[in-house]
This record gives C-alpha cells, sequence and structure tokens, in this order.
C-alpha cells in the first residue's frame, strides 16, 4: 500500500468520518507493508499485511484471491481487448486523466486495469476488494473486506464501480459522491441510479458516466451605503 495514501484512509465504520491512526511494522520504498491502523473514535482495529489493507471485521480470510488485479502492468494475467473493463486507455479516458497525481479508486471488473492504469497515467490506484488478495505491490494500494468507500471526502478524481453484490454495490455508490473532488468522475453499470449531485455525461450499453457537481451557492447581496454630496 502506497505510503501517502495512510492519510486518506478512514475508519469504515457507522459513525462521523475519522481518520485512522497507523503504527507502522514495515515500511519501505513509499509503500507499507505491514501495520496496525486504529480507530480513536470506536477503537477498532485493522491490519496491513504484504501491502494489503484489511478494513473488515475480525482477522482477514486466508489469502486466495488475485495478485493479478493488484500488482504492476507485468503480472496481469491476459492482455485486456480494446474497449472491455481491463483496456486503460478507454478507462484513463472515462475518468477523464489527463494529467499526472491524485488518487481514483477500481472496484469489480475494473480492477483488471489497475496496474496498467497507474503506469499509463501516474496517478495513484487504489483496488477495493472483497476478500484480500495474496499480496500488493508496486502502484497500486488495496483495500480489502470494506463494503462502502473508507477515504476522505473530496480526496478523489474518481470511482469505477463494477459488477458487485447488490448491498455492495449500493453502499459504494452512497459513499462515492462524497468522496470525491468537485468535477470528478464517476462510472458504473447502467442499471445504478446516479447518486445525487451527480451530472451523467455519457452513457453506453453497460456503463454510465457522471461527474461531480457542486451545487450552486447562495450570494449575499447588499446595497451600497448612500453617497455623501460633494464626495
Amino acid at each position: 500500500m502506497r505510503l501517502d495514501l495512510v492519510d486518506l484512509l478512514r475508519c469504515p465504520n457507522g459513525h462521523d468520518e475519522t481518520p485512522l491512526v497507523c503504527v507502522a511494522g514495515d515500511a519501505r520504498d513509499r509503500e507499507l507493508r505491514s501495520a496496525i491502523l486504529g480507530c480513536p473514535v470506536c477503537h477498532a482495529e485493522f491490519t496491513v499485511r504484504d501491502g494489503v489493507a484489511w478494513l473488515g471485521e475480525g482477522e482477514p480470510p486466508a489469502a486466495g484471491g488475485e495478485p493479478s488485479l493488484v500488482t504492476g502492468s507485468s503480472a496481469v494475467a491476459t492482455t485486456p481487448s480494446p474497449g472491455t473493463p481491463g483496456d486503460p486507455f478507454r478507462l484513463a479516458a472515462m475518468l477523464d486523466l489527463t494529467s499526472p497525481g491524485g488518487t481514483v479508486v477500481l472496484a469489480g471488473e475494473w480492477a483488471a486495469a489497475a496496474g496498467d492504469l497507474a503506469a499509463l497515467t501516474s496517478v495513484g490506484v487504489v483496488v477495493l476488494a472483497g476478500a484480500a488478495p495474496a499480496a500488493a505491490a508496486g502502484p497500486v494500494s488495496v483495500l480489502a473486506g470494506t463494503h462502502g468507500v473508507p477515504l476522505a471526502r473530496a480526496s478523489l478524481r474518481g470511482i469505477a464501480l463494477g459488477a458487485e453484490p447488490a448491498g455492495v454495490l449500493d453502499a459504494r455508490l452512497a459513499a462515492a459522491g462524497a468522496a470525491l473532488v468537485a468535477n470528478g468522475r464517476l462510472v458504473a453499470p447502467v442499471a445504478c441510479d446516479l447518486p445525487p449531485g451527480s451530472e451523467e455525461l455519457a452513457r453506453d450499453a453497460r456503463w454510465w458516466v457522471a461527474a461531480r457537481r457542486e451545487p450552486p451557492r447562495a450570494v449575499s447581496l447588499r446595497r451600497a451605503p448612500p453617497r455623501t454630496p460633494g464626495r
């Protein structure tokens, strides 16, 4: 997991947004390999093992995920066809990643593009996984065991959500709007409703693309004081 991602992590439990406190065990080359993460509000504890943050309840299950989803492009098991969810060029366009920097989140089948997207755009990529993969290394961070988007408000340039169990996808959509910066992009299956505050930009047979819009702000107008004659 990228070391700088620690500042964005938030407790996934149901209380006010709270940063997690990190006690690092093994940190090297700007990567966090092992750590304990704690919430100062609910006192929940989570672990980072082999670069994967487990934010679910209890101990993480035995590793059995797909490391090809979370490492560099050389570890991708198959070459994605252009236009598929694994196509990093298509995904970069959908998320409007025309400049480096910032962080995006991928879930579901979009996770297959994680390593290649990070290499293509120089953007920090976070994969949300249901089960903990065997390990994570390189430019991609993995948050496992959580159903929401446990990252700070207005911290993400883009979120791409794929097909997941209904409850998981609903929870991610509900959290997505708050996690995006203004004009940040959101991609989701066409069967999903747009979250409040989002404007649809495009859709095809499988996906829609939306942007988070800031609500209009009321401007207070005051009448200027009358001019004094002779001044």
